[in-house]
């Protein structure tokens, strides 16, 4: 079933056709192209014949234009309409006539960070090894012998966060000072995030970054992406701050997006009941057309009612399981595992040997303390500091439950 007769059906429906207020479908647009100013280097033109990209589209043109013109940018476009291209191109070109440029990739989340740094590095993949731009990560879970290895030799391309910018690059500048030196582009991506009390902090980051890349003698241009804004050149520009700057000019507004688009349908609910359950009955319908569904909702335990009710209404033809996995455990050790037989155990190690056999004895106690501290995938239980107890034959694991303690006597 498509998605527009799954639409009919819910305006026809008893239940919940009533509760509809509002319904409006936007007919699908193609693909409008559109050729740079100037032309690519022959590199940056094979990879994009490689990836089976004929051309760039409008909005992607009229950015990487800008850019390329050394103006900062804020793209508002959908998603999925091809805004990675619109800095990574100007970007590798940078590289390719001065391979002491640096561009710094700002993103809100970890799992962002990496699938960039996937997408940068498949996007050079068939150039040669000395060509290629080095790219790395640099967040809370770099070790501290790759971070010294990355102040000490920077790459093209540091791929970090806000907090790490704010913490550790900012503050200790002069370890940085060939990186900021070079600085040539600042991307920032999910630029909508940064709103209310933690956009004004960002703000005051990013004149920091400012200052000091202009203290090393650096003029870098912004790249704001964002999908989901009503008002993206104010935004870019208090954010910025580059109309404060001599010289310097706030972001150009790129809204007109030129990617091909679907019908997409609209419809505004005003449910009897409580939005959860509307959601839950939504859920259902769509399930069992076999439709792929996405819920989105403001808190973990609103995410797990629609997912515990659309259980029963899980396809399960083409492979797929007959119930989505649930997570019943906050021990890692446990999480979408079976709960274990002997009683009121949290932490055992899945390679020690069966705990009921010997566990009652002092030495039995002995080696489970010793195997449970020594377990690997368990963060909190990877060191004897993690346990405490009332006596020492009775060993406690404070990660299962944050608020209260859980023998595993």
């Amino acid at each position: 079933m498509s998605v527009a007769e799954y639409v009919r059906a819910l305006l026809a429906s008893d239940k919940l056709g009533p509760q509809i207020r509002h319904h409006r479908c936007e007919p699908a647009r193609a693909a409008v192209y559109a050729e740079s100013r100037l032309p690519w280097p022959a590199a940056i033109r094979r990879t994009l014949e490689e990836r089976g990209l004929s051309g760039l589209y409008s909005h992607q043109a009229l950015a990487t234009d800008h850019i390329r013109a050394g103006h900062s940018v804020v793209v508002a476009t959908p998603t999925a309409s091809g805004k990675s291209l619109i800095y990574n191109l100007p970007v590798l070109e940078r590289h390719l006539r001065d391979s002491e440029a640096r561009a710094l990739y700002l993103f809100p989340l970890k799992a962002l960070a990496q699938d960039q740094l996937a997408g940068l590095r498949r996007l050079v993949s068939g150039w040669p090894e000395e060509a290629r731009p080095t790219a790395a990560l640099y967040d809370g879970d770099t070790s501290d012998h790759f971070r010294r290895k990355i102040r000490r030799d920077p790459p093209t391309v540091l791929i970090s966060n806000p907090e790490m910018l704010h913490l550790a690059l900012l503050p200790h500048h002069e370890q940085w000072a060939p990186f900021l030196a070079g600085l040539s582009h600042i991307v920032v991506d999910e630029a909508h995030t940064y709103r209310g009390v933690f956009g004004a902090h960002m703000a005051g980051v990013f004149r920091r970054l400012n200052r000091l890349a202009a203290h090393y003698g650096a003029m870098p241009s912004y790249v704001f992406c964002t999908a989901t804004v009503g008002n993206p050149g104010e935004l870019a520009a208090s954010l910025s701050g580059l109309d404060l700057l001599p010289g310097r000019q706030p972001p150009v507004v790129v809204d007109q997006s030129g990617a091909p688009q679907g019908a997409r349908h609209y419809v505004f609910l005003d449910p009897d009941q409580s939005p959860a359950t509307a959601a839950i009955d939504l859920l259902r319908a769509a399930l069992a057309r076999k439709l792929r569904t996405i819920v989105y909702c403001r808190s973990r335990r609103l995410t797990e009612a629609p997912l515990r009710a659309g259980r029963g209404s899980w396809p399960s033809g083409g492979g797929r399981p007959a119930s989505p996995p649930i997570v019943r455990d906050s021990c890692p050790r446990n999480a979408a595992r079976s709960r274990p037989a002997w009683p009121r155990a949290s932490c055992w190690p899945w390679s020690a040997p069966a705990p009921w056999s010997w566990a009652s004895t002092s030495a039995g106690w002995m080696s489970a303390f010793w195997w449970a501290i020594r377990a690997p995938s368990c963060p909190p239980c990877s060191g004897a500091g993690a346990w405490a107890g009332r006596s020492r034959s009775r060993p406690w694991c404070w990660w299962r439950a944050r608020t209260r303690w859980t023998s595993i006597s």
